[in-house]
């Protein structure tokens, strides 16, 4: 069931918050018609419920929704449906839809010559409800192209920002389903403090990641990936909008090989302690270079006269270049005064 968007007039689904050809937000639409429970379930372990329904349209099209409670109701909403081409839409909303308060908007296009055909076959595999695939579920191949827009704190068209454009390949390989991403431009932003400024951005193209950037909320550079190499830490203390729930997230990319890991994921800790031992060997590296670029100098600058030595004969303190101690009259040949002020200058600049 369709309708037309109150700005451009192009026909969007009939419960579109948000029209994806003109970016610009719908009137509210009541619920047509009752929708059946599919599932109840708990989150997090404690009785904060979601609920799953369904709600068949007049020309087929089936609206699945989850409603998210909290500890006073509805916390959230979300909603999801396929377009009669086959276009994927996703929504959310802050607390109940009379609200009319939409946090995200999803917009997903797909090429695919035989998903239609072996789609319900490769998600029973997935969900480990069949254990092997037939041959042609094997060789399905599908583009998928998405444009994702989200909304400030606030929840107006002046914050709107568009969160993640790309292009990914979905298929089957070594009999695992796989999503590649070609194409990718992804940014997040500080959603809970005004002006909103960018945190995170990163673009994919090719399959190959070109940049990264990391700021904080005063727009101060905190960490990048410069021609597909570095990393980002996005640390719990600058994300203002999520204060609870949230997980450091690595991103760490070689060669243009980009891996994303929360904190969560073993792999997490294996690679923080890479890029830590990496720091401290290049800080070596670095006091080392420092340490050896200015050796000549502190030698030529070293006042050997200002420090002593013991004569070694009469035990009596002389100076550190004498050659003939003053009480004795010990003699000292050039290499082992050589020896002493050497001896004198590394106990005063040691080698890293």
């Amino acid at each position: 069931m369709r309708k037309s968007c109150h700005n451009c007039e192009k026909e969007i689904g009939y419960y579109a918050g948000f029209c994806h050809h003109c970016e610009t937000k719908q009137k509210y639409v009541k619920q047509l018609s009752s929708e059946r429970i599919i599932k109840i379930y708990e989150r997090d372990g404690v009785y904060r419920p979601t609920k799953e329904t369904e709600e068949k349209l007049d020309d087929g099209t089936i609206i699945k929704r989850a409603y998210h409670y909290g500890v006073i109701g509805i916390w959230s909403v979300s909603e999801d449906w396929e377009e009669s081409n086959g276009d994927s839409v996703f929504q959310g909303w802050e607390g109940k839809r009379e609200k009319h308060i939409l946090t995200d908007f999803t917009y997903m296009s797909h090429e695919s010559d035989n998903k239609k055909a072996v789609w319900p076959e490769i998600q029973d595999y997935i969900h480990g409800r069949i254990d092997e695939l037939s041959e042609l579920a094997k060789e399905y191949v599908e583009y998928v192209f998405m444009k994702k827009w989200e909304w400030g704190i606030s929840r107006n068209e002046m914050n709107l920002h568009i969160r993640d454009i790309r292009k990914e390949k979905r298929l089957i390989r070594n009999d695992k389903y796989n999503i590649d991403i070609i194409d990718k431009d992804y940014t997040e932003y500080y959603m809970g403090v005004f002006p909103f400024n960018i945190k995170l951005n990163y673009i994919i193209k090719d399959s190959k990641c070109l940049s990264g950037i990391l700021y904080s909320p005063t727009y101060e550079k905190l960490y990048s990936i410069i021609n597909g190499n570095g990393y980002m830490l996005d640390k719990l203390d600058y994300c203002l909008d999520r204060m609870t729930g949230w997980h450091k997230t690595l991103y760490y990319s070689v060669n243009g090989n980009l891996k994303v890991y929360p904190s969560y994921n073993k792999e997490f800790d294996y690679y923080m302690n890479k890029i830590n031992k990496e720091k401290e060997e290049l800080e070596k590296r670095k006091t080392k270079e420092k340490y050896f670029s200015d050796i000549t100098y502190m030698r030529e600058n070293f006042k050997s006269q200002d420090y002593e030595k013991v004569c070694t004969d009469c035990y009596e303190i002389i100076k550190l270049p004498a050659k003939i101690c003053r009480f004795c009259k010990r003699e000292f040949s050039r290499d082992e005064v050589e020896s002493a002020i050497d001896k004198k200058f590394r106990e005063i600049h040691p080698e890293p």
